[in-house]
């Protein structure tokens, strides 16, 4: 996993989306309920936001499944980077 991917990621949430994050956010921090509380199309709107500025197609990356950790989002962001 890129720690570029995840801080990337977090400054987005919260200055351009102006979504709270939480104090503490890991590899294993839900994208969901009991971590950031974010819903499919949050989730879908943070990947088109990574998409243009790593220049890839996150959401084919997906497989019509959404991952459900912070750190699963950011592993799909890293592997359709190096594709």
């Amino acid at each position: 996993m890129d720690d570029e991917i995840l801080k990337y990621a977090l400054t987005v949430l919260r200055d351009q989306m102006n979504l709270p994050v939480p104090d503490e956010v890991d590899y294993q921090t839900p994208l969901g309920i009991g971590g950031f509380g974010l819903d499919s199309i949050i989730v879908l709107e943070l990947s088109i936001r990574l998409e243009d500025e790593y220049d890839v197609d996150i959401v084919n990356a997906f497989q019509g499944v959404l991952p459900r950790t912070f750190g699963e989002f950011a592993d799909r962001v890293d592997s359709a980077r190096r594709a």
